[in-house]
């Protein structure tokens, strides 16, 4: 039975922020010497990350997720990482939006990076990610 996770939004901005749960990266080459900073909310955690567990949320799990940036920025991939199992794929449905699909068939700890681009700046390429997780089901 497929389950639906709670929605996912990404914020970046072209500057730092000091506000709780912002993520700031430092100015580089790769970012055209300026700084940004990005703030998911939603998630299972309320910062993004996707907690599954096989027992509690059996079948596929669908993350919808949505950049709710400014639209001089536009998502251009999500990559996974430790995905050993290959139970992530993204479904991009367009530059602001798509969906995490885990098909949660086996255990595992990955993670996941939603690459965007700055059209304001060069199309420079800022990282952002937090994580997912399928839990063991419980004894």
């Amino acid at each position: 039975m497929p389950s639906n996770r709670p929605n996912i939004s990404l914020d970046i901005r072209n500057w730092t922020q000091t506000d709780p749960g912002w993520v700031n990266i430092p100015a580089s080459p790769g970012t055209n010497g300026v700084a940004y900073a990005y703030l998911y909310t939603g998630g299972d955690d309320g910062h993004g990350r996707i907690d599954v567990s096989k027992k509690n949320d059996p079948g596929v799990n669908t993350a919808p997720l949505a950049l709710i940036a400014d639209r001089r920025y536009e998502i251009l991939r999500c990559d996974f990482t430790d995905d050993t199992n290959n139970q992530l794929t993204w479904s991009g449905s367009s530059k602001y939006a798509g969906a995490i699909i885990d098909q949660n068939t086996a255990l595992q700890n990955a993670s996941y990076c939603i690459l965007v681009k700055d059209t304001g700046n060069g199309d420079c390429q800022i990282k952002c990610d937090p994580g997912v997780i399928n839990k063991p089901l419980p004894k």
